[in-house]
């Protein structure tokens, strides 16, 4: 189990909205958590007016293994007359990626139906986690994400209009 620091930089968020925000974003990532079956502790928001940080205590290194079963056609629909399998349990099976041979003869309160009873490995909770150390931070100039907006800032350009792309840009004295 790790401990999870994500830090978030913004534009200037007013006071008012900070604590809304906080609440946001821990529940955000609790419902995500629980969507991804990724087990954690302790979850805490703070930040300031520039700069929103989520703590999240003990995540697990990958999701929790499940049992799954997947309720397939009645038995009268999977067989025919001669006990072969029917169109509908090869098109389960198939859809499923397993052979027919792999389904169950389950008891339901609706009669007997086809099953398939298989475990579920979980994944590593950094391949789910749309997360990146600042060390593998994406530029845009490698091929990452920009919106092209920043205000305050000398290292990067604000937006320009059409008028001005048919310009060089240059740099702010």
């Amino acid at each position: 189990m790790r401990d999870l620091l994500f830090e978030i930089g913004t534009e200037e968020i007013p006071a008012g909205y900070l604590q809304p925000t906080y609440k946001q974003i821990s529940e955000k990532f609790e419902q995500k958590a629980k969507d991804l079956r990724i087990a954690h502790g302790a979850v805490k928001v703070m930040g300031t007016p520039r700069r929103l940080t989520l703590i999240v205590t003990g995540v697990a290194d990958s999701q929790t293994d499940i049992k799954e079963e997947l309720l397939g056609p009645s038995k009268k629909a999977a067989y025919d007359g001669q006990g072969n399998f029917t169109k509908a349990a090869e098109g389960f099976a198939r859809s499923k990626g397993v052979q027919p041979g792999d389904l169950q003869i389950v008891d339901t309160p609706k009669g007997e139906y086809l099953m398939l009873i298989r475990e579920v490995v979980g994944k590593p909770a950094a391949d789910l986690l749309p997360l990146r150390s600042s060390r593998e931070r994406q530029r845009p100039e490698d091929g990452g994400y920009d919106s092209g907006y920043r205000r305050g800032n000398k290292r990067h350009q604000a937006p320009r209009t059409n008028r001005d792309r048919t310009s060089e840009p240059t740099d702010p004295p």
